[in-house]
């Protein structure tokens, strides 16, 4: 059970990072002005694709942690995973 209350905390935490870094993004009128290349996907489908993304996040972090018991080895995985988290939300800026 203590397996799917991590997996569970990784998804939170995945998915409040997703929402810190949309809640700080702003694509106002400059990014619809941009000339977009013809291989962007269509709009509809960044959805689908970032909730992918985090989701794999999710699951990455929370095997990482319980791949070993060594504690060093646990801390960098979930300090690894954290500068992820933050270089995601970073990217806004």
């Amino acid at each position: 059970m203590k397996s799917w209350r991590g997996l569970a905390l990784a998804f939170v935490l995945s998915f409040g990072t997703a929402g810190l870094g949309g809640a700080v993004t702003d694509l106002g009128p400059w990014y619809q002005a941009l000339q977009q290349p013809p291989w962007k996907p269509p709009d509809w489908a960044f959805g689908p694709i970032w909730t992918t993304l985090f989701s794999l996040m999710a699951i990455s972090g929370w095997w990482a942690w319980r791949v070993t018991s060594n504690v060093g080895r646990r801390r960098q995985a979930l300090v690894l995973w954290a500068v992820n988290g933050a270089c995601n939300v970073g990217w806004s800026f």
